[in-house]
């Protein structure tokens, strides 16, 4: 069969003319297949997308990157989580601070597989849901429910970022911590039955909100417990004192020892705030091999700006610190307003130094609380100096454990969140390592501050033939190609 169109090329139609037609056609034809072939690429790339976590992330401090952790523990889920925000979906993705929370999201969903499903809820469209979640008393407008069977936790805005006040008095935020606020919540609502930790108070103890955050998010429940009224200390898994301010009874030590010899654990936080004399205390952590010394640590050279702020290193040797990464190994702790401990092991104790100051440090007696002066003098204590020491005992086959620093003020919100120094990563390990059955995870936060991330050498050259070479070689191949063609 012969169609009319074809006749009248073959009769009516030069030969020139035929040739254009048909490169013509062929031009149309091989557009058409281009952009077929770049639709079907892109619906492609879109699911590949969905399905995998193919995103690259440029930010300058990694914003959403989730570490291997995080992956672990979500690959390893063994229970269904269900994630609930209360707000509406396409509100919450283009949220000012939500936004990083629902890319965050995306991430943890791909990785957890079925494990972990993530729904959003409109309470203004549905204000019934508010009343099935009435036993989180901190819920707001855009809050993440994290649940597993009968647990759940409410993480809102303030979870997520840390905050500072500018010279004005106006608070910002200042670092993103979406990854170890959802982490911990995951792991508090799927762990076990949540031990509990007993901070010690009577004698004017106190103890920074950092600290025991991370113990709570991490899936512990703290609450305060005085030893001259407790009967029993077998249901807490640790205790924590922390700058007492009077000396303890010996009644106290000896419902202590026998906690701690039957298992427990104790973490003792000291500092030049503390009294210089506490002989009941102090004549107990030194049958355990440690003497806190009456001095105050001082480095005129490694510090963070002030002789009294110095810095130290964790030490590599240290078991229980041995699940620290290169990087937490590599980094400095500000230690301020430190003593420091004298170590010496016991028949019945095992101890070792878990991190010390810098070869340029030293120690002065203290005037109160203070010293007369910073500068480095004769007679002063010459460093290398232990700031953070672990004791065991091997008395028994339970073998309780005391976990001692001379810096209390180690584990204040600034320098526990902050991602320049590792106090929250060495101290959370050395507490997991006495600590087995719960692992405390410790994520460092995200800089919001905008740096300018630097393009130099090789990188400068990839981005300049991606960005710029490329297209314009497409673009003058076109043109080169269109020309061409009329004149044929």
């Amino acid at each position: 069969m012969k169609f009319p169109f074809s006749k009248k090329l073959k009769e009516g139609t030069p030969k020139r003319d035929r040739k254009k037609l048909r490169q013509r056609a062929l031009s149309t034809t091989a557009l058409a297949l281009v952009l077929l072939a770049a639709v079907l690429v892109n619906l492609i790339c879109t699911d590949l997308t969905d399905r995998f976590d193919l995103t690259l992330d440029l930010t300058a401090d990694r914003l959403y990157e989730v570490t291997e952790d995080s992956l672990s523990m979500l690959r390893d889920l063994e229970q269904d989580v269900t994630v609930t925000v209360l707000m509406d979906e396409d509100d919450f993705e283009n949220d000012t601070y939500y936004g990083n929370v629902s890319i965050l999201l995306d991430k943890y969903a791909r990785s957890a597989g079925d494990r972990l499903t993530v729904t959003y809820i409109d309470p203004y469209k549905n204000p019934d849901i508010v009343n099935e979640y009435e036993d989180l008393s901190n819920l707001t407008l855009g809050s993440v429910i994290v649940e597993c069977g009968d647990r759940r936790r409410a993480l809102t805005e303030m979870d997520f970022y840390e905050t500072q006040t500018d010279s004005y008095g106006y608070a910002y935020a200042s670092a993103f911590r979406g990854e170890q606020a959802l982490t911990s919540a995951i792991l508090a609502v799927t762990g076990d039955d949540l031990p509990a930790i007993g901070i010690l108070n009577g004698h004017g103890e106190t103890i920074s909100s950092a600290l025991t955050e991370l113990l709570e998010s991490n899936g512990y429940t703290t609450e305060e417990l005085n030893l001259l009224k407790a009967d029993a200390l077998d249901d807490y898994a640790m205790l924590i004192l922390c700058l007492p301010q009077s000396d303890y009874t010996e009644d106290e030590i000896n419902k202590l020892d026998a906690y701690l010899k039957a298992g427990g654990d104790l973490l003792y936080l000291d500092g030049t705030d503390c009294p210089s004399e506490l002989p009941v205390l102090y004549g107990y952590l030194k049958e355990w091999g440690i003497t806190v010394q009456p001095e105050m640590v001082l480095d005129s050279t490694y510090n963070l700006g002030k002789a009294y702020l110095p810095l130290a290193a964790p030490i590599s040797s240290a078991e229980a610190l041995s699940e620290l990464s290169d990087d937490a190994l590599n980094s400095v702790l500000v230690m301020p307003y430190a003593r420091y401990l004298t170590l010496e092991e016991t028949d019945k104790h095992t101890v070792s130094s878990l991190v010390e100051t810098y070869d340029s440090s030293y120690a002065k007696k203290l005037d109160g609380d203070t010293v007369t002066s910073y500068d480095r003098e004769d007679g002063d204590t010459e460093g290398p100096l232990s700031l953070l020491a672990l004791s065991e005992y091997t008395g028994s086959d339970s073998g309780g454990q005391i976990l001692v620093t001379t810096a209390a003020a180690m584990t204040t919100s600034d320098l526990m969140n902050s991602t320049a120094v590792g106090n929250q990563k060495v101290l959370s390990t050395a507490i997991s390592y006495m600590q087995p059955e719960v692992e405390l995870v410790s994520i460092e936060s995200k800089s919001l501050s905008g740096e300018i991330m630097p393009i130099t050498g090789s990188t400068g050259y990839v981005i300049f033939i991606i960005l710029f070479a490329i297209p314009l070689a497409l673009v003058f191949g076109a043109v080169a190609v269109f020309l061409r063609r009329r004149h044929l």
